[in-house]
């Protein structure tokens, strides 16, 4: 549930991998208990490759905050595969301490990212500490202009930046010293 509780959504993908790799049968029938006892939701993502991957978010906010959450659901700027991008960068990350999700920043931290105002903000879709040092993670499920990828980057000045890309995305994020971009295929 910590996993969960800093991500919002996970794949049955993920879970088998991170937490159920010695089970035979994966994750599924664990999860399939919290789906029963009304503290997870299991649903289903359809990926730009035409994958279906089977996924788990908290029902509802109530549930949710209980575990130190927030409820992750898509809406007209994050599909729930956008989001799913996000929590496969808390993976590839080591699963950091203190990985936020933008749905669980605190007005502190809105206040200290470069960029941001009180007008327009830049907020990245999560942020974390690595090796001391503050990195924003962001997730583009293939729908960033090249504009768009640049007003972020150029916001954030030289922040250490982590991009997870659609392996389908039409825009590809330009690799810099303090930017690393990974396109990827759930």
């Amino acid at each position: 549930m910590r996993d969960l509780s800093r991500t919002g959504i996970l794949s049955e993908k993920m879970a088998t991998s991170h937490h159920y790799d010695q089970r035979k049968n994966g994750s599924a029938k664990s999860l399939s208990r919290f789906v029963s006892a009304g503290i997870l939701e299991r649903f289903s993502i359809h990926t730009p490759e035409g994958r279906r991957l089977v996924s788990y978010r908290f029902v509802d906010d109530r549930v949710a905050k209980a575990f130190g959450g927030r409820h992750v659901s898509s809406s007209s700027n994050r599909s729930d595969y956008h989001e799913l991008l996000t929590a496969e960068a808390y993976f590839k990350l080591d699963k950091p301490d203190d990985f936020k999700i933008a749905l669980l920043f605190s007005e502190e931290d809105k206040r200290t990212i470069p960029g941001a105002s009180a007008s327009v903000r830049v907020l990245p879709d999560a942020m974390a500490t690595i090796n001391g040092q503050t990195i924003y993670i962001e997730a583009d499920a293939g729908h960033y202009t090249k504009r768009q990828i640049m007003e972020k980057m150029n916001a954030w000045g030289n922040t250490q930046q982590f991009w997870f890309q659609s392996s389908t995305a039409k825009t590809r994020v330009p690799e810099a010293p303090h930017v690393q971009a990974l396109r990827v295929s759930l």
